[in-house]
């Protein structure tokens, strides 16, 4: 018997586990992690989130009831993999929401003998005083990534510095920071459901990981994450992340739009955007409509398949135009020979690659979370909604990333009291004057414009259901 549990010890000890704590589902995955950066999918499991908004913890216990439930799965999945009994006891979770920023910061180090060679403790010295910028009140420090050094005031600044002579060295830092109390709701989140949190990584960078291609990285490419209730966005140029940004809309919010335009239940709206939505019009929808149940009995109420694009294409057109703005931000948009990887639930709609490039002006494909996943493994993981968890598997000391204070406090911080019940909806920011309030949670406020214009559009007694 204690030599059976050693064997099984030995198989199951390289296991890691991504946890996608996401807006619209809880994922888990595990795998096996082999040379060169490869991992083997061993088990996974996903569930419909509860007590998460935006990729926010919003509520701690019901949450946690969830991933719970999604490990345990996906545990025991694992053991139909590998035939031996295993256990789960920590994850690397993705994070985001609105709460997350990215910024630059910039240190200068003196060295006091300049005639030795660079040393790796000279850049661990500039990473620790990159940690000493002044942040606002509540955050902290996710991570601190070296993009780029200059020494003793050159024309050029170089990726690597190790091994070069210098007195002064300047170095360029992207900082992702994010709100100290978020972090703690979702580390208690994940110790509450029994597990540890072995590592926390911003979700973008995680999708980045899994989607893009060794050339991708090279070239100069923005990966989009179109997620439930956020859309992440990472830059890469010469396999360095060179900018991140976490924009609080997503495909929750088309279906929301739908649900406000067409007057039916959410679960009906999801459902039409998923079998009949796209982002492209086509003059044949003006003569279609769809017929959409109603409860308790009455008649299905008949939307045109126009108007449902015309939804669709607004918000999706208004997503687009943030990321513009991050590009533009990035001061990379000349840079970006491999375009824009799409990935992410809203990736899957119909024309939104042609939306991308149209409005973008950049090269936009569709992109699986396939390329650095080995043997065999289900059909269904190269779907782009298992990006950000296969990324989470492939993150780890990559990116020459410097870990921050924000999982140790997180770790030290006294429980948040149970949250038994929230608001199921925030009422959304509107000016003093009433009206409508615009930024990058979307359209919201007033009905006016396209939308009420949508709305008067919505019934159309003479026409059928659609063929």
């Amino acid at each position: 018997m204690p030599q059976d549990n050693k064997k099984q010890t030995q198989e199951v000890k390289q296991i890691v586990v991504g946890l996608d704590v996401g807006t619209t589902k809880i994922v888990a995955i595990a795998a096996e992690k082999l040379p060169e950066g490869k991992v083997k999918i061993l088990g996974y499991a996903h569930k419909p989130s509860v007590g998460i908004r935006r990729g926010m913890v919003e509520n701690i216990v019901k949450a946690s009831e969830t991933v719970k439930a999604v490990v345990e799965e996906c545990r025991q999945n694992i053991e139909k993999t590998t035939k031996n009994s295993v256990k789960i006891s920590s994850v690397i979770v993705g994070i985001a929401g609105e709460h997350i920023e990215s910024t630059y910061n910039q240190v200068s180090l003196q060295r006091q003998d300049d005639e030795n060679e660079i040393q790796q403790s000279d850049i661990d010295k500039l990473a620790e005083m990159a940690h000493s910028m002044v942040l606002k009140a509540g955050e902290s420090i996710l991570r601190v990534i070296a993009k780029d050094y200059n020494i003793d005031h050159s024309r050029y600044n170089v990726r690597d510095c190790v091994g070069m002579p210098g007195k002064e060295i300047t170095a360029n830092f992207h900082v992702i920071t994010g709100q100290q109390a978020q972090i703690n709701h979702l580390v208690r989140c994940v110790q509450l459901a029994g597990l540890e949190v072995e590592d926390i990584v911003l979700e973008p960078i995680a999708s980045a990981e899994s989607v893009l291609s060794y050339d991708e990285k090279e070239a100069g490419t923005v990966l989009v994450d179109i997620g439930g209730g956020t859309t992440d966005i990472a830059i890469m140029k010469d396999h360095k992340i060179e900018h991140t940004a976490v924009i609080p809309c997503g495909g929750n919010m088309v279906t929301n739009d739908i649900v406000g335009v067409c007057k039916i239940l959410e679960r009906y709206a999801e459902k039409m955007k998923q079998k009949y939505g796209s982002c492209i019009s086509n003059p044949t929808y003006d003569k279609e409509v769809i017929a959409v149940p109603m409860m308790d009995g009455r008649p299905p109420v008949e939307i045109k398949h126009s108007v449902l694009v015309d939804v669709i294409k607004a918000r999706m057109e208004e997503i687009i135009s943030f990321i513009n703005q991050e590009i533009d931000e990035s001061n990379m948009r000349d840079q970006l020979i491999g375009g824009i990887a799409l990935t992410g639930g809203g990736s899957s709609l119909q024309g939104v690659k042609e939306l991308f490039e149209f409005h973008t002006g950049l090269n936009t494909r569709i992109g699986a979370p396939d390329k650095r996943l080995v043997g065999n493994y289900p059909e269904d993981l190269k779907s782009p909604i298992y990006a950000t968890a296969i990324g989470l598997l492939l993150c780890e000391n990559t990116y020459g990333f410097h870990y921050s204070e924000c999982l140790r406090k997180a770790k030290q911080t006294p429980p948040a009291k149970p949250v038994v019940e929230q608001s199921p909806i925030t009422p959304e920011p509107t000016d003093t004057k009433g009206g409508q309030k615009k930024d990058k949670e979307g359209k919201s406020g007033k009905k006016g414009g396209l939308l009420q214009k949508l709305i008067d559009a919505v019934s159309d007694p003479n026409a059928g259901d659609l063929k």
